[in-house]
């Protein structure tokens, strides 16, 4: 079994090095939870969150942070958008409108993977610091040594994490390929479908119809299909990828990279 994750992970970090994929999304990841992430797999098990635990202590930061866009080298996108016949829903009017268009890519490699999505902001958890307040530590102490990552002087181990920073997405999709000469499309109405490829701008709103692929594609798409999103919308986005803190026996360890 491929450890997309992982491959995820790697692909990220030739840009920002101390970020964590968070491949297929299905598991939400958020600041403040706390528990292992296994280096091998880039796979995070949760435990707990200390932001919910102990709310007076922590508080939120956000910033835009564009469009987040990663491809391994044998994806190729159609240099020519598909104008398509059918009818599509159109989010603005909500109307049914005739005729859209359809972005592809191929993927020529086993493992080719292409991540795509729009109107990205980064959530961080604040101060940090405030994790090694008695309090604070004593329970995240207990949890360490339930998962086996409490040090034999009474601190916390390198792997037991805090998540202090989430990456969060509008709407987009991460689509990877188990064999080689595999496609993905993507498609609807003409104006959502490209803010949703090509990047929200002001208030227009981005959304898709349909998919194509391949039986060796592996993909993840949000939001679902005729539904919409807005770069300003707080309702619940992609959570794409994270930033942990762990520990090294009562030390802090920033950005930990595993």
């Amino acid at each position: 079994m491929t450890d997309w994750n992982k491959k995820l992970t790697n692909l990220i970090r030739q840009n920002d090095g101390t970020l964590w994929g968070n491949w297929s999304m299905v598991a939400q990841v958020n600041l403040g939870d706390y528990g292992v992430i296994n280096p091998e797999t880039a796979e995070f098990t949760r435990l707990g969150n200390i932001a919910e635990l102990y709310p007076d202590f922590f508080s939120t930061g956000s910033k835009s942070t564009g469009d987040f866009f990663y491809k391994t080298s044998g994806v190729q996108k159609h240099s020519v958008t598909e104008k398509i016949s059918g009818e599509f829903l159109e989010p603005d009017t909500e109307t049914i409108i005739s005729g859209g268009i359809k972005f592809s890519w191929n993927f020529s490699q086993s493992n080719d993977m292409l991540v795509n999505f729009t109107a990205v902001r980064s959530d961080s958890l604040k101060p940090v610091q405030n994790l090694l307040r008695v309090d604070v530590f004593k329970t995240l102490l207990q949890a360490a040594g339930t998962a086996g990552k409490r040090s034999n002087s009474g601190g916390i181990l390198p792997g037991f994490v805090v998540v202090t920073d989430v990456v969060k997405s509008a709407g987009g999709f991460m689509v990877a390929s188990e064999s080689s000469n595999q496609k993905f499309s993507i498609g609807g109405e003409a104006k959502a479908t490209s803010a949703l490829v090509e990047g929200l701008a002001g208030d227009v709103k981005a959304g898709y119809s349909f998919t194509e692929s391949t039986d060796s594609i592996v993909k993840y798409i949000f939001p679902s299909p005729n539904k919409c999103v807005m770069r300003n919308e707080q309702a619940p986005q992609a959570h794409i990828a994270f930033r942990a803190l762990s520990f090294n026996d009562k030390a802090l360890l920033t950005n930990w990279k595993g």
